[in-house]
């Protein structure tokens, strides 16, 4: 079949944190990102306040929470592509080493010709249950080429 859900269903996709590593990383590509858009900046001097208890920027927070739910096992036999992300909404901003958990809710499926798009409503959860932030995911599924271990052979007229 060429879609795993169906509207209503239930996703869990696990829990994270977000490490003090993950988000040096992502301050430090953001920093640079920035110097290479404006030509003739001043070099950065990248300092690491970060520790647990610091909060998470929205964009590391979400890039999270989508690796998770793609990671999740949901949509084996499908290559996955992320369409959109929108409506983020913050509810408590969760902090760094904080346990996260991602739950998807399908709340649309639109199948065509060889794909699936689903809209995913996405909680990102307390281990309390409490809901920290929530965003809608659009996701373009296809089915996985099968790979087979025996060669074509195709007759050919001479």
């Amino acid at each position: 079949s060429l879609s795993p859900c169906r509207v209503g269903d239930v996703l869990i996709a696990g829990s994270y944190r977000v490490a003090p590593e993950e988000l040096a990383r992502f301050a430090q590509s953001r920093a640079y990102g920035a110097v290479l858009a404006r030509p003739g900046t001043s070099p950065l001097s990248i300092r690491r306040p970060q520790v647990e208890g610091s909060a998470i920027p929205d964009a590391l927070l979400v890039a999270k929470a989508v690796s998770c739910i793609e990671s999740a096992g949901h949509f084996r036999g499908h290559e996955v592509s992320v369409a959109q992300v929108e409506r983020l909404r913050v509810l408590t901003a969760p902090v760094m080493g904080e346990p996260v958990t991602a739950v998807a809710s399908v709340r649309f499926r639109s199948m065509r010709a060889g794909s699936t798009h689903l809209t995913l409503r996405v909680e990102l959860r307390r281990r309390s249950g409490d809901i920290l932030a929530r965003f809608d995911m659009g996701l373009d599924l296809s089915a996985k080429a099968q790979s087979t271990s025996e060669p074509n052979h195709e007759l050919q007229a001479a």
